[in-house]
């Protein structure tokens, strides 16, 4: 005769416990639970990507297991039974095997931990005589193995031509034991590294970095450093800059005379900063006798003014004024318009 009982007189024990990435955070480390319940649910804590979540739980008897499901991709599924040496079971599929009166067995579910996250896996199994399956699901957060503070380094907005920001990176281990790292790969141009034990016990390091932005256009640099540790284990870094014009016209060119009468000249101007850029400056495709330019001061830039000379003669005109910076920069203002005869 059946027990009126959904799962028979069995009273089931539920441990979920994480075998990598120190010990995980579980309220109640093991629970004896009531025989009406048939959905078991618990947290087991934070495990290192690249380890093995263990998900252990124990059944006892009387009580018949038929059949198995596990929702999640595990290494492999074994149960210990009385008695017996540990047995492999299959994913999905029927199983048998019989808990007698107070027998127990022990279940281990070994899970891959390979992404950075939360995850909800479960094991569902079938007895006989009953249509309610028990449910067991498990929940863990991969993290990543080590530690990087930052996690990534922006250095902001550069001035092309100024002189290296440096920068640093804490490293550690997610379980805290000592390490190596062997070799800093991939590193992107601009950029020059070096890596210091931060404590005798090599559990944190340093890594001291710099990027020069002389020599660079405009634009974003940086990209994805590769490091290695001594045991072979991976993991990268971004490094992000922009480097920007270090000198800002406004308003942006081209200065535009227009239609000039003859004998009229004009002038056109634009604001420089900072005002200790402007080393010189020349003209292309214009007639330096017909320009003039002058310069003075004003806050932190420099009011830099183009001056069509009365004499010039008619006919349209377009060049440009090569402002000549540190280093052998330049910057090229557009220069357009026409004397009218």
């Amino acid at each position: 005769m059946p027990s009126p009982h959904p799962l028979g007189f069995g009273l089931f024990f539920l441990v979920l416990l994480s075998c990598m990435g120190g010990p995980p955070s579980i309220p109640g480390k093991s629970s004896a639970l009531d025989e009406g319940r048939t959905s078991f649910n618990l947290f087991l804590g934070r495990i290192a990507e690249g380890g093995t979540a263990v998900a252990r739980f124990e059944l006892r008897g009387p009580l018949q297991i038929t059949r198995i499901e596990a929702s999640c991709a595990c290494e492999r599924i074994e149960v210990q039974l009385p008695r017996r040496k540990p047995v492999l079971l299959p994913h999905h599929g029927e199983v048998s095997f019989l808990l007698g009166e107070g027998e127990r067995c022990a279940f281990r579910i070994h899970v891959p931990v390979t992404q950075v996250g939360s995850r909800q896996e479960s094991v569902r199994l079938w007895a006989r005589g009953r249509d309610l399956p028990l449910v067991f699901r498990f929940v863990f957060e991969g993290v990543a193995r080590y530690r990087l503070v930052p996690e990534r380094v922006d250095l902001g907005k550069l001035r092309r031509g100024e002189g290296p920001k440096e920068f640093k990176v804490l490293i550690d281990r997610f379980d805290h034991r000592p390490f190596e790292l062997r070799s800093i790969e991939t590193v992107p141009p601009g950029f020059s590294l070096r890596a210091l034990p931060k404590d005798p016990r090599q559990r944190l390091w340093t890594l001291k970095g710099r990027f020069d932005p002389r020599g660079f256009g405009t634009g974003p640099v940086g990209g994805i450093l590769r490091l290695e540790t001594k045991n072979g284990d991976r993991f990268s870094l971004l490094l992000e800059a922009f480097v920007e014009d270090p000198l800002r016209v406004t308003p942006p060119t081209p200065l535009v005379f227009g239609l000039i009468p003859r004998g009229r000249g004009g002038s056109r101007s634009c604001r420089l900063e900072p005002a200790s850029w402007l080393r010189g400056w020349s003209f292309e495709g214009l007639e330096p006798k017909f320009f003039e330019v002058r310069t003075h001061r004003e806050g932190g830039g420099l009011l830099l003014e183009v001056l069509l000379q009365k004499h010039a003669t008619p006919g349209a005109f377009s060049g440009e004024l090569v402002l000549e910076g540190p280093g052998g920069s330049q910057r090229r203002l557009r220069i357009v318009g026409k004397v009218l005869d």
